[in-house]
């Protein structure tokens, strides 16, 4: 009796023991990889294709797919936040379709030829669009998750081809009446892209479920037997939950990450609109660095006027203060007007230790800069400004005291700009930070919807 239980111990310490090489050397993990690139690729030998698939650095990738108004894009952003082993880039189609519209270019004017009916984009657009921001990422070896793509056959299979096999597929199972009212909610909300007639929403919703109902079949296909699906119809952290535990993710015992947004954009962008708009809807403390520097600067106006900037020593003081007070510290801020070159970028990142976690640009045309501003007077008292074609104040004292800004005049404008270029061409070249381009052109709201 007594060997037995020896026996029977030796026996569990060697399970334990067996148990941990396992977990430590990623064994499992190995095994399911090999079987997803049988199951999808189906090799016609697959000895040789199983020994190159163990050759190759793992980059590990994710695919979470859902009918439209599933909140994807919001369950991707969230995971980093919450879950302290979740180091994934995340990939938003719906920002890098964005990105290229605001170039003008041919395809950018397909998708938004697409976007007024509430319909796919043409599959080759797609492809090649996401599939650059995928190759730059598989290039640098960094892990990836990806919302919203692959939303078709085509687009499945131009993958498979490319060798970009997912470690988990997560299907977002939302009921068809919830789906439509989310299209519904999209359609008719301030910060819709695009206006429709309200008569057309019932249909132009039941098409875009058809859509996604056909396309999905397609996909799924692809990826049989690897799709997990999860239920969409939750509340959005309960559903977080579920797809952490999908993922095998722990919970962060620290408190949630307090967002660091910086804007960018020439003067006349809109970005202190914009700044606002997100301090209101995310709760951040909204940081308009240009307004403490005219309360805190004495000689503010006397430098600004010739066109020259206030010198980085005052500049990072004052900055430095405003982002160590509490508020700053427990809610997280946008930044507005700050950095505006690359030693304070350094300093904000390197000497402070606050590393953003989003980057958004507003781009504009020059001529669209100078024409806006060209619009704008304010009130030296209050500090705020005014457009001269449509909200002017009332009250007499305070239309008598409205003077345009020395900062727009178009000398001090030309050397603004000037330096800001030279700063983004720097900026977009650094690694490891998130960044958004969004066309600021457009009108408050539908720049607003682009962020968001």
């Amino acid at each position: 009796n007594k060997n037995t239980n020896m026996l029977r111990d030796e026996k569990l310490a060697y399970q334990d023991e067996l148990e941990k090489y396992m977990e430590e050397n990623e064994i499992y993990e190995i095994f399911e990889t090999m079987m997803k690139t049988l199951i999808i690729s189906k090799p016609d030998d697959p000895i040789p294709h199983l020994l190159d698939t163990l050759q190759k650095p793992q980059t590990k990738r994710i695919f979470i797919m859902g009918p439209p108004g599933s909140k994807r894009k919001e369950h991707i952003l969230t995971l980093a936040d919450n879950f302290e082993d979740f180091k994934y880039e995340a990939i938003c189609v719906g920002d890098l379709l964005n990105k290229e519209i605001t170039k003008k270019s041919d395809m950018g004017k397909k998708i938004v030829a697409a976007r007024k009916t509430y319909s796919y984009p043409e599959d080759d657009i797609v492809i090649e669009i996401v599939t650059k921001s995928i190759e730059q990422l598989e290039k640098e070896k960094r892990n990836w998750i990806i919302e919203g793509f692959p939303r078709t056959r085509k687009q499945a299979l131009a993958l498979t081809e490319m060798g970009f096999i997912p470690d988990r597929m997560i299907l977002l199972d939302v009921k068809d009446e919830l789906t439509k009212e989310r299209i519904k909610q999209n359609l008719t909300s301030e910060e819709a892209i695009v206006e429709v007639d309200p008569e057309k929403i019932p249909s132009i919703s039941q098409d875009a479920l058809e859509e996604y109902q056909t396309h999905i079949e397609g996909v799924k296909e692809i990826y049989k037997g690897i799709i997990c699906c999860v239920d969409g119809n939750q509340k959005q952290d309960i559903v977080l939950q579920e797809i952490a535990r999908t993922l095998k993710l722990k919970i962060v015992n620290t408190p949630k990450r307090a967002p660091k947004i910086i804007l960018f954009g020439v003067p006349g962008s809109g970005v202190s609109t914009q700044a606002e708009k997100i301090s209101k809807k995310f709760n951040v403390i909204h940081i308009q660095v240009n307004s403490l520097l005219k309360s805190k600067v004495e000689n503010y106006w006397e430098t600004t006027k010739k066109g020259d900037p206030i010198p980085d020593k005052i500049v990072l003081e004052i900055v430095r203060e405003r982002l160590e007070m509490t508020d700053a510290k427990i809610n997280g801020f946008v930044l507005d007007g700050f950095p505006l070159n690359s030693n304070q970028m350094s300093f904000l990142i390197n000497d402070w230790g606050i590393k953003p976690s989003q980057l958004i640009f507003l781009e504009v045309s020059d001529h669209k800069a100078y024409e806006r501003l060209e619009d704008q007077m304010f009130d030296p008292v209050t500090g705020i400004s005014y457009s001269i074609t449509s909200n002017l104040p009332e009250d007499e004292t305070i239309l008598k005291r409205l003077m345009r800004s020395p900062e727009n005049e178009h000398h001090v404008l030309k050397k603004s700009i000037k330096r800001y270029k030279e700063f983004i061409l720097e900026l977009q070249d650094t690694k490891g930070l998130s960044k958004t381009t969004i066309n600021g052109e457009n009108d408050p709201c539908t720049v607003f919807k682009d962020i968001c």
